[in-house]
């Protein structure tokens, strides 16, 4: 029920070759040369399709975030984490909604503790984070954090690193003008750090941590910057600086503190700004970036540094447009993206030569269908 394709396009930037060294901080240029319509089957080897089973119980109505992880699929819609096998057949939901001592009230974020063998699942309400077996899915135990938090991860020396969105928290009585704090599994504030760069809460969707599947670093994109952070308990350091050259935004654009003035002048200027859905493999970027009303899809090789960057992306393999940004990525550079299954019904109704419809028993209302690109090495 699988069937090869190719497609991607979303990754990231640099016009010249570079050296990649996980330890030094990388600066990527983009400039208008760089982007330019460009056809998927330049840089997708091939293509999985996964059709997710479509239950009442687990259809997914909007995907907040998906991980791959010993051939499973976790995906957190809305409030619920829901667990897929690697044929899209529906295994089970994580913990339950409720006001219950092992219940979680809303679910922001989800971390999965490959060590441990655990699945954290954050709630910024109760401002707890809920530890589950990535095996079963039985209740393990839970851990206080220090403020209301949006997104977490578990760093490697057990601690959790949360980020509590870009308006200032308040710990102890007192406002703190910082949006990453380290806590201890008690619950301990250990560390906080990355002053927050607009008083305005941006939306958190905009901000995730992430792993290089290239050397297992933590990476940290903060709500529409230009800057990678890779991230320990101890710093933030950069490491992707994101340079657009000639659409880069003046100073006077780009300190202006009130949204709605930033987000006017950023588009009558027609400025470069900011990232998102950024995704790390072995041998590749990924991630959008808005330029004046439009957003562009990225892919960057960080061996030769070569960028594909466009709006305008020829699914030449497939046939339905490309759905951007990618949503997480496995080993050996495959990155995961969706697509709607009434898409791939219309396009396979109107395009022929890319009909799979008797591989598939898709109708309009189907569940969403997972996208395997596997990338060119």
């Amino acid at each position: 029920m699988r069937v090869s394709l190719l497609i991607l396009a979303v990754l990231l930037f640099g016009c010249s070759q570079v050296s990649e060294n996980p330890k030094t901080t990388q600066e990527i240029q983009i400039n208008r040369k760089c982007i330019k319509p460009f056809k998927l089957s330049e840089v997708v080897e091939s293509i999985q399709l996964i059709p997710l089973e479509s239950q009442e119980e687990c259809f997914i109505r909007e995907i907040r975030k998906l991980e791959h992880y010993n051939n499973r699929f976790y995906i957190l819609d809305q409030a619920k984490v829901f667990v897929f096998d690697q044929e899209g057949k529906f295994l089970s939901q994580i913990g339950k909604q409720g006001n219950g001592p092992e219940e979680y009230s809303m679910v922001s974020d989800f971390w999965i503790d490959k060590g441990s063998g655990i699945i954290g699942l954050m709630d910024p309400n109760k401002k707890h984070i809920l530890n589950y077996s990535i095996t079963d899915g039985v209740y393990q135990s839970v851990e206080d954090i220090p403020v209301i938090g949006m997104r977490y991860c578990r760093l490697k020396d057990h601690q959790n690193m949360v980020y509590a969105n870009n308006m200032p928290s308040v710990i102890n009585d007192e406002e703190v003008n910082d949006n990453l704090f380290v806590s201890s599994s008690e619950g301990h504030l250990t560390k906080q750090m990355s002053p927050i760069v607009y008083k305005q809460a941006f939306s958190f969707d905009a901000t995730n941590f992430v792993v290089d599947k290239s050397n297992d670093q933590i990476l940290f994109l903060n709500s529409w910057c230009d800057t990678i952070y890779n991230v320990t308990s101890g710093n933030a350091r950069p490491r992707y600086i994101v340079n657009y050259g000639d659409m880069s935004m003046p100073n006077s654009v780009r300190n202006e503190r009130d949204w709605m003035k930033f987000d006017d002048a950023r588009m009558r200027g027609n400025f470069a700004y900011g990232v998102d859905g950024f995704q790390s493999t072995e041998n590749y970027l990924s991630f959008i970036f808005g330029i004046g009303k439009t957003m562009q899809s990225l892919l960057y090789n960080k061996k030769s540094g070569k960028v594909w960057a466009s709006d305008k992306i020829e699914n030449d393999l497939m046939g339905f447009q490309p759905k951007f940004p990618l949503r997480a990525c496995q080993k050996n550079d495959v990155m995961i993206g969706t697509v709607e299954a009434y898409q791939l019904l219309q396009t396979w109704q109107n395009n022929p030569k890319y009909d799979l419809s008797k591989e598939y028993n898709l109708k309009e209302d189907s569940n969403v269908v997972l996208v395997l690109y596997k990338l060119k090495s």
